[in-house]
């Protein structure tokens, strides 16, 4: 089957997307959240990243980190400023990158969730805990 089963609450998909997976994430961590067999991750780095692919079957999937808007697995101000600039309309975040940009999943890119982001690599306060 390529039917995605995890092993953790907190991860989901969405789309075609893989959702709910923290940065710093190493791929043989992220192996034992999938319930799945023969499951196999196109490894371009040892984070598990925003635009990193996940095979099942025949699907692919696609993972998405919250804040990671650049593909290195980690969220820091590269991403933050990349978030700002699209905001502002000075740069173009699509697909993935966009989701992982979007904190609030409602489809638009907001100052709230460029400050999100801020806070984040600051350490003020984590974009994975849920209050």
């Amino acid at each position: 089957t390529s039917e995605l089963v995890f092993t953790s609450e907190k991860l989901f998909v969405s789309d075609e997307y893989v959702m709910g997976i923290e940065e710093k994430t190493d791929v043989s961590q992220f192996s034992l959240l999938i319930a799945n067999n023969g499951v196999s991750v196109s490894e371009k780095n040892a984070n598990v990243s925003t635009g990193l692919e996940l095979l099942i079957g025949e699907k692919t999937y696609i993972f998405v980190i919250l804040g990671d808007t650049d593909g290195n697995g980690l969220v820091n101000s590269t991403d933050y400023l990349q978030i700002k600039k699209a905001f502002l309309g000075e740069y173009s975040l699509e697909n993935e990158y966009f989701k992982a940009a979007d904190t609030d999943g409602d489809g638009i890119l907001t100052s709230t969730d460029y400050l999100k982001i801020k806070n984040h690599f600051l350490g003020t306060k984590s974009l994975y805990l849920h209050n």
